[in-house]
């Protein structure tokens, strides 16, 4: 590939990995222990940037989901790290004759990870915290689409790290591309199948391994002996929460017909409960997520599906979006094509388990069931 600012870079960080290959077990988590130390000291101001690009997101919800997911990791790492770096003796095959045989972690480079928009924060993090502990270097590449969150970021990893342990990178698309296309020793990604798609050409050139998180369409099935109020209220959470931005929300509900009207019921009531004030439901990213989810709805509805509010504010105040559940929807409603990334949640009518399975196997491997 041309030389430009970006090779350039990537020649000077793994120059500093070639210098310390394999680091020791107290400078992997030194540098971990910097990243929990980071957070800790800028809660409050990263809330703020959070809030600033949801336009509407509660400091506990960035907290609880952000925040302690790092804390956890950094905690799973600390406990574990020895042990995963031990060498394991394997079984030795007999034509080997007296040989003995192990397996050895090492290190691979430099890892280049490029993170989503929807929890900007703990999906830059986390994986940055997994490739500290297997001894590489990082160089992230944030979402634009949270640009505010990403740059403060950028700016909080400048203050506690060195460019050649740990690196960033803010733009838009064509730094995207340009990223991708790096000859990192091993590129992580996480976003959309499509842009997954464009990532993995990229990283082709150079046969770059590459670990691709994806979302897709998670179904939840609710089966006819099933507690019809715990079941809408744990579907409730995964859908409402970060305004159903997560990529293993419950997509779509299966349930048994006859219990369509009880269970829409009971998504009503669990989101009154737990979204009292329906104003702290975090916002769509921007305009664009927004304009899409009254697209999906609309499209849906205009081919015949019913659109039954959730939630409703107790001074009738117009929220920008008001969560539904969607009866009766077209297979071929875009709704039913796409992964909603949104605060909708079409409910799909079947009687039987045999034609759930049949349902659901005909369709896209989905990233989580419920």
């Amino acid at each position: 590939m041309p030389i430009n600012r970006f090779t350039l870079q990537l020649d000077e960080i793994k120059a500093a990995y070639a210098a310390e290959p394999n680091p020791s077990l107290e400078v992997r988590l030194e540098r971990i222990r910097r990243i929990e130390q980071m957070i800790s000291a800028n809660e409050e101001k990263i809330c703020k940037v959070l809030a600033a690009d949801f336009g509407t997101r509660h400091s506990i919800e960035s907290r609880l989901l952000e925040f302690q997911m790092i804390y956890q990791a950094c905690k799973h790492v600390r406990k574990n790290l020895t042990e995963w770096m031990k060498p394991q003796l394997v079984a030795t095959p007999g034509f080997l004759g007296s040989s003995h045989t192990w397996t050895q972690m090492q290190s691979m480079g430099v890892v280049g990870i490029m993170s989503p928009w929807n929890y900007p924060v703990q999906l830059a993090l986390v994986p940055a915290i997994a490739v500290f502990a297997a001894g590489n270097r990082v160089w992230l590449k944030p979402s634009e689409r949270s640009s505010r969150t990403s740059g403060f970021l950028a700016t909080l990893i400048q203050e506690y790290f060195h460019p050649s342990e740990f690196c960033v990178s803010v733009g838009g698309a064509n730094i995207a591309e340009s990223f991708a296309a790096l000859p990192f020793d091993h590129l992580f990604f996480t976003g959309s199948g499509e842009i997954g798609k464009k990532v993995m050409r990229a990283a082709a050139d150079h046969l770059t391994p590459i670990t691709l998180e994806l979302g897709s369409k998670s179904p939840a099935i609710i089966n006819s002996s099933a507690k019809l109020k715990d079941a809408a209220a744990s579907i409730i959470y995964g859908k409402l929460v970060n305004g159903g931005q997560t990529c293993i929300a419950p997509d779509y509900a299966v349930v048994h017909a006859s219990d369509c009207e009880p269970f829409i019921q009971e998504l009503q009531n669990a989101a009154q409960k737990q979204f009292t004030n329906p104003e702290e439901l975090t916002g769509a990213i921007d305009e664009h997520q927004l304009a899409r989810w009254h697209q999906l709805v609309q499209d849906a509805v205009d081919r015949g599906a019913q659109a039954i509010p959730l939630i409703h504010s107790a001074d009738n105040t117009e929220l920008p979006f008001t969560p539904v559940a969607l009866l009766n929807v077209s297979d071929d409603a875009l709704i039913m094509q796409e992964e909603i990334f949104g605060p909708i949640l079409p409910i799909v009518a079947i009687n039987d388990t045999e034609s759930t399975i049949r349902y659901i196997n005909e369709r896209p491997k989905p990233l989580a069931l419920y």
